[in-house]
């Protein structure tokens, strides 16, 4: 029960990291192939620049090395 918060924000970070919405979560609801749609948009990899939540850190440590 109290890691429910923390898997909420780490969800909607990872959401926000690949360019959707954290609403975006709440397809998880939908009735047998909700969980299928959400475990996909997780692992879908990020977005390779800035989109309107920020830049991205993928980006950002490239260009360190």
């Amino acid at each position: 029960m109290p890691f429910i918060v923390p898997m909420l924000s780490v969800s909607v970070r990872r959401l926000h990291d690949t360019g959707k919405s954290g609403w975006r979560m709440l397809v998880a609801l939908i009735p047998a192939v909700g969980p299928i749609l959400y475990l996909v948009s997780m692992t879908v990899d990020s977005s390779p620049g800035a989109n309107r939540y920020g830049p991205s850190l993928k980006a950002a440590d490239q260009t360190l090395v």
